[in-house]
Order: structure tokens, then sequence, then C-alpha cells
């Protein structure tokens, strides 16, 4: 059963009203307790941003607050926002019926192309190395979209059919870092 609004916006507005600095200093003996590998620099920002997901309404705004840097752009530059780009793809992403595909068509078309790429291509530039993105391929990206989504993603592990492909030529040591 879904969680009543209320009682969302009202753990929400719980955590939020807490600074992060503050949930820093609350996490703080816990992080040093844990295993370097799930410490977090800055549980209180975390907690934060999940506060904001867990009081979301509808799935584009779930999304924007994922991929945002600021809740609100406006507070940080007058006049600012989410690009319009987002809104009118969510549109197109609305027919897909999973949240996940929704989500990866709106990755595909927004944040790989300005994001991952961009850094990736300044990466490179900056050292003089010429890269490939195999990935790109578009027979690999139609194949990706025809898989099954527990193909996808399986007990909260994305790429998992790529994974236990790669486990069988590299040690998930070297993977799972």
């Amino acid at each position: 059963r879904p969680v009543p609004k209320i009682v969302r916006q009202g753990v929400s507005g719980m955590v939020t009203a807490v600074s992060p600095a503050a949930w820093n200093t609350v996490f703080s003996p816990l992080m040093r307790a844990l295993p370097p590998r799930y410490r977090q620099l800055n549980p209180g920002d975390r907690l934060h941003k999940a506060a904001g997901i867990f009081g979301a309404e509808e799935l584009l705004e779930i999304y924007l607050l994922l991929i945002s840097h600021w809740k609100d752009p406006a507070s940080i530059v007058r006049g600012a926002g989410e690009p319009e780009i987002i809104r009118d793809l969510m549109g197109a992403a609305n027919e897909l019926h999973r949240p996940a595909d929704q989500m990866m068509y709106l990755d595909t078309l927004t944040y790989l192309p300005d994001d991952i790429l961009v850094k990736v291509d300044r990466a490179a530039m900056a050292v003089s190395l010429e890269t490939r993105v195999p990935f790109l391929d578009h027979r690999v990206v139609e194949l990706a979209w025809k898989l099954p989504q527990n193909l996808k993603i399986r007990d909260g592990v994305g790429k998992w059919c790529l994974r236990q492909l790669l486990y069988r030529r590299v040690p998930p040591d070297l993977i799972e870092r």
C-alpha cells in the first residue's frame, strides 16, 4: 500500500527541519564504525535529498529531485529553473509503463549526452586521449531496450546482465569498488 501523502510530507518535513550539518554530527559515530565502502561523506545532505524525494508527488518531481543540484534553482540564480526540455520529454516517457524505463529514457536523452559524455570527452581531450563509447552503438542500445527489466536491474543492482558477463572475465573485487 502506498504511504499517504500527509504522512510522507510529515516525515519529509521532520527530516528537513534538522540541518544537514546536524545530521552529519548525528551520523558521525556510525560512519566511523562502518566499513570504508559504506561510509558517506555528507550523510545529512543525502538524507535531505531522500526526504525531498519521499515528499514528492509524481515521477517527474522525483526525477528532477534526483538529477538536480538544487531543489529551487531560482534561489541560487534569479529566474533560473530546470530546462523545459525535461518536462517535454517526460510526456514521451509517460508512454513507457515502468518508472525505471521512464527514468532510463530521460537519462538517455539528457544526462548521458549533457553530462557523462561531456565529462568523458573533456577528460580525454585534456590528455590527448582518443576514446570510444562502444555501448552507444545503436545496435547495443536497441538490444538493451529490448531486454526484460529483471536483466537490467535485479535485487537493487543495476546493469545486472552486463555485470554477470564481466564477472566471467574479471574478478568481482576489481569491479565492485
